[in-house]
């Protein structure tokens, strides 16, 4: 893999992150809101 498509891996990667950490706080954030 050269140095170019190995910088837009770790670019999308970096772009996936906080995405997929958004939808996880938001997941749990309705757990505990439905929770009695």
């Amino acid at each position: 893999m050269d140095e170019a498509a190995l910088k837009e891996l770790g670019d999308s990667l970096a772009a996936a992150l906080p995405a997929a950490a958004l939808d996880t706080r938001v997941a749990f954030g309705e757990l505990t809101v439905t929770l009695p």
